[in-house]
C-alpha cells in the first residue's frame, strides 16, 4: 500500500494512532529522500513511554532541516502554520523544535509500528526525557511536568541506566531532584 494510502487510512483511526503512524510515514520518506531519521521528543515522547496515560496534542521531533522537513510535510498534506504544520484531515499538528537532540543518540530507543518490524519511529531516550521533564519542572516551576517525571520514573525504574541519569543530571543542575526520585519515588 501507498503511503498516500497509508495517510487516508488513518482519518478513522483514534488520535494516538494518526500521530503514530504520521511519524512513522515522515520517518519512511524522510529516510528514503534525505536519508535522515527524525527523533520524537517532548510530550509525545512523554505519552509513548506513558502507555497513553499523558496525551499531547502534537508530534514533537528533532529533524536536521526545517525545508527538508517542509518538502516532506507538504506532500503529506500538511500546511505550515507558523512554527506548526497542520493535517486538517487527519487533525494532526507537528512541531520540529530543534535540530538537536538534547541527549544522547545511543540512548534513543526504536519504538516497531508493524509485526515484521520494517515500519518504525524513533524516540528520545527515557534517561533523557526524564531530564527535560525535571528541568521543566525544576527551572520552569512546572508541577505538571514534576508529576510526569515521578510517573516516568515509576513505570520505567528498573530499566533507566541510573549513572547516566545521575551525570546528565548534574550537568543540567537537576541532581537533587533525581536523587530524590531514586530514593522516595517522589519530587514533593
Amino acid at each position: 500500500m501507498s503511503w498516500k494510502n497509508e495517510l487516508k487510512r488513518l482519518q478513522d483511526k483514534p488520535k494516538f494512532e494518526r500521530m503514530i503512524g504520521v511519524a512513522e510515514i515522515f520517518t519512511r520518506l524522510s529516510q528514503a529522500r534525505f536519508r535522515v531519521t527524525p527523533i520524537i521528543v517532548g510530550g509525545m515522547a512523554v505519552e509513548i513511554y506513558t502507555r497513553g496515560e499523558y496525551v499531547t496534542a502534537d508530534i514533537d521531533m528533532v529533524y536536521v532541516d526545517h525545508e527538508l522537513a517542509d518538502q516532506i510535510l507538504n506532500d503529506m498534506g500538511f500546511i505550515r502554520e507558523g512554527r506548526y504544520w497542520y493535517h486538517p484531515g487527519l487533525e494532526v499538528a507537528v512541531e520540529i523544535p530543534s535540530d538537536i537532540l538534547a541527549g544522547d543518540m545511543d540512548k534513543v530507543n526504536t519504538l516497531y509500528t508493524s509485526r515484521n518490524k520494517k515500519s518504525f519511529v524513533r524516540v528520545i531516550g527515557l534517561e533523557d526525557l526524564l531530564i527535560d521533564r525535571l528541568n521543566a519542572y525544576k527551572h520552569w516551576n512546572s508541577v505538571a511536568d514534576g508529576e510526569w517525571a515521578e510517573r516516568l520514573y515509576a513505570i520505567h525504574k528498573d530499566r533507566l541506566d541510573i549513572p547516566y541519569l545521575k551525570k546528565c543530571a548534574q550537568r543540567e543542575r537537576v541532581a537533587e531532584e533525581v536523587e530524590q526520585l531514586i530514593h522516595h519515588g517522589l519530587l514533593f
